[in-house]
């Protein structure tokens, strides 16, 4: 005797054929006119659930294929970006942004045993210092951002032979002790046409009257003061005056304010 099982595992539905004379499965002796039809039925059931699932396999290959395939691109751009914008390895599943200044402060960490795939963590919430995003000498730009608490650095150059260095870069408030007369000021790293710049000078008088040539490099200071003449300076021992001065052509011009006096 011999008999076919659809198992439901396969689309059939648990009932067998045999080819005797079995009262409940058998085809003989007329069973087959009453189990054909069904038999067949099976047959068709289970064929298209293997087709279903041959379906499957496939498109599950097909992502298998698409995924191993950004990974690869991935890990190609990872391998890139370090040596593009300074990603550097910190252990098998780790790679951080080093580069200077940084695009941005990030850690690139591995989500799974293979490395394939990466996930991009952005570091918040941690201090950022000038060398982050410009270089030492001061060069960057910083837009549309609010800043709170902004703290300029005062400097204190001297009277040398009779002339003051300024340093733009160095700050922008210089307290100058008066001991001599000032015939003119040299004044280095000014920022270049376009950009605005402004420092203030603090004079502490020493009780000797003074001179001071209000001139920058060769440029004479543009006084916005009553037929723009020069103030006339403190010379009472301990008292400050305090000018602005301000460029926006890259010291081609210098316009000089008096702030406050005998102060």
């Amino acid at each position: 005797m011999s008999s076919v099982y659809f198992d439901p595992l396969v689309g059939g539905d648990g009932s067998t054929v045999t080819d005797d004379d079995n009262a409940s499965t058998g085809l003989a002796n007329g069973g087959a006119v009453i189990r054909i039809v069904p038999m067949f039925q099976q047959v068709v059931n289970v064929a298209n659930y293997v087709l279903t699932k041959a379906a499957q396999v496939l498109s599950n290959a097909n992502t298998a294929a698409s995924a191993a395939a950004t990974a690869t691109a991935a890990a190609n751009g990872i391998t890139q970006l370090g040596t593009a914008t300074g990603f550097q390895s910190t252990g098998a599943a780790v790679m951080v942004n080093a580069s200077a200044p940084p695009v941005a402060k990030q850690i690139l960490i591995a989500t799974d045993a293979t490395h394939a795939t990466w996930q991009t963590l952005l570091l918040t919430n941690i201090a950022i210092t000038e060398t982050d995003y410009v270089t030492p000498t001061g060069i960057g730009t910083l837009s549309g951002k609010t800043i709170t608490g902004l703290k300029e650095t005062k400097t204190a150059p001297t009277i040398s032979t009779g002339v003051v260095t300024i340093d733009c870069n160095a700050g922008n408030m210089f307290a100058i002790s008066l001991n001599a007369s000032i015939t003119s000021f040299t004044i280095s790293n000014i920022p270049t046409t376009g950009k605005f710049y402004s420092f203030a000078i603090e004079l502490t008088a020493d009780g000797t009257a003074r001179t001071v040539t209000w001139t920058f490099q060769t440029v004479a200071v543009r006084w916005m003061t009553l037929n723009n003449s020069a103030p006339t300076l403190t010379s009472t021992s301990g008292k400050k005056d305090v000018f602005v001065f301000t460029t926006h052509d890259g010291g081609t011009t210098w316009l000089g304010y008096k702030a406050g006096q005998n102060g």
